[in-house]
């Protein structure tokens, strides 16, 4: 992306279906994990129900000469209660920019906006975390948080 391109990031609309899926394939396909269709669906009808706490951000790059505007990223996100404070705690789950449109701080843009959500909404923290092999990103996350000295472990069910 130029350093002239203009990014905006809002609330994904109902309309950003089609390229958020292409988006989402493409994220899923980086983490090697198969996501199921109805899956896949359900998430993104959380995105657009009000009673549902999962929010999408989505990044739009609105410099096209014929004035049309293109989704270039998502941040999935939500707030969570915790153990540790009487707020809440927001977790970034996915964060993707087109790679087309990386290296020109769309990615550090999504994390504002998810950052600001969560001052918005009294949050404790916002966190998040990556696989080990996603150096491109560890590298933006450097740049703007620090890294916790938590391991993660799971369990499949």
């Amino acid at each position: 992306m130029s350093p002239s391109t203009t990014v905006q990031i809002r609330p994904i609309q109902a309309a950003d279906k089609d390229i958020w899926a292409n988006l989402w394939a493409q994220y899923n396909v980086f983490y090697k994990r198969t996501i199921p269709d109805e899956v896949t669906e359900a998430t993104f009808n959380r995105f657009l129900d009000p009673n549902n706490p999962i929010n999408c951000g989505v990044a739009v790059n609105t410099d096209h000469a014929d004035g049309s505007s293109k989704v270039i990223g998502f941040a999935n996100f939500y707030p969570h209660d915790s153990t540790a404070s009487i707020k809440p705690n927001f977790y970034l789950h996915d964060l993707f920019v087109d790679p087309s449109s990386r290296a020109g701080g769309v990615g550090e843009k999504l994390i504002d906006y998810v950052a600001e959500k969560a001052r918005e909404a009294g949050a404790y923290q916002l966190y998040w975390h990556t696989q080990y092999f996603n150096y491109r990103a560890q590298g933006l996350y450097a740049k703007v948080g620090e890294r916790s000295d938590l391991v993660l472990w799971k369990k499949g069910l």
